[in-house]
């Protein structure tokens, strides 16, 4: 039942098909699956979404009798969210060929391919220096870099990119991405109850069902996405890990102030916080006029871990591919970027 959301980001060229996100107290954001032409017939579908029977199977069926049917699959991450849905997608596209990042995990038990529900056919996508012989047809249309794996407490982080070279478009999972001021269609058409719950300064603010109000929501709830704790979050009773604390949090947060009409948009009217004035220019500051970003919560708990590396792959992606636009996995699709914009978003780094 999930929405899908079709949009043409390249005539004739590039197609996004986006879904929903859907995680705690309706922090919800768009998941892309990207589908490019393939100048030798056919479509490769970067990152794969719910294949939904109501949804997206007739969206991207729209798609194939002008460009070809699905040809290739790439699972580009090992993240959960993308992971999730390639082996449902391949097995609903079984003429495809799936390829995968190499460092695919499981936890507690780290199980084979199949047993994590992926059987890739055609291998897995080819590390970055692997003789040119070892690499997918689709290559040399999209030629490739890979980053990773960085060494987590659980699994690792990999992401592998590509660069489609007649749109100089450069596809990426999670590395960076382009916060939008505006929410997005399928957050609107698939349930927006999330962009009015989150419209609320306090508990005894009412939710209203305006544009205005949903753009508020919005902007909340990439503050919330993108960072552990946004700065203008101001928590009424923190937790402090012993049960006296859990009790207090749980109280404060089921507030009696909370208006019927929001206690009926869901999770009972659950609102642990309220927003001090300066959110606004918080969410300014992370959008960054809507540059590149690399997420804050990647920032801080995975790339600087191995800053040398992470710089060496970022400076490679710029020098080896001419892009002028980034279509990322989330949020805005495409970002005005080139190589210079795409380097300075790992400023951090440095």
């Amino acid at each position: 039942k999930r929405a899908t959301v079709r949009r043409e980001l390249v005539p004739g060229r590039i197609w996004s098909f986006e879904q929903q996100v859907q995680g705690l107290i309706y922090v919800h954001v768009p998941v892309r699956m990207t589908a490019v032409k393939l100048d030798a017939g056919g479509l490769l579908l970067y990152s794969a979404v719910a294949p939904t029977e109501e949804r997206l199977v007739p969206c991207l069926q729209s798609t194939e009798p002008s460009v070809g049917a699905v040809r290739h699959i790439l699972l580009p991450t090992v993240a959960l969210e993308h992971k999730y849905f390639a082996g449902a997608f391949a097995d609903a596209r079984p003429d495809a060929q799936l390829w995968v990042a190499s460092a695919q995990y499981s936890f507690p038990l780290d199980l084979p391919l199949d047993l994590q529900g992926i059987s890739p056919r055609g291998g897995g996508a080819a590390e970055g220096g692997a003789d040119a012989s070892d690499r997918p047809e689709w290559a040399e249309q999209l030629p490739y870099k890979v980053l990773g794996p960085i060494a987590e407490s659980v699994g690792a982080f990999q992401e592998v990119v590509l660069f489609d070279r007649p749109t100089g478009t450069l596809l990426v999972t999670d590395l960076v991405v382009g916060v939008p001021t505006a929410p997005p269609e399928v957050l609107r058409v698939n349930d927006d109850r999330a962009l009015r719950f989150h419209s609320r300064d306090s508990p005894a603010e009412e939710a209203v069902a305006t544009d205005e109000a949903r753009a508020i929501g919005w902007k909340k709830i990439c503050l919330f996405a993108l960072y552990f704790q946004s700065s203008p979050l101001a928590v009424a009773s923190p937790p402090d890990g012993s049960p006296a604390g859990a009790v207090r949090f749980f109280r404060s947060a089921f507030s009696a102030e909370v208006p019927a009409e929001a206690r009926a948009l869901g999770w009972n009217g659950f609102i642990a916080w309220s927003w001090k004035p300066d959110w606004r220019d918080a969410f300014e500051a992370l959008r960054g006029g809507g540059s590149p970003l690399v997420p804050p919560i990647i920032q801080v708990a995975i790339l600087n871990r191995e800053p040398r590396r992470v710089l060496e792959f970022v400076r490679a992606v710029g020098a080896e591919f001419a892009f002028t636009q980034i279509v990322p996995c989330h949020f805005d699709a495409p970002v005005s970027a080139t190589p210079k914009e795409w380097s300075e978003a790992f400023n951090f780094l440095r």
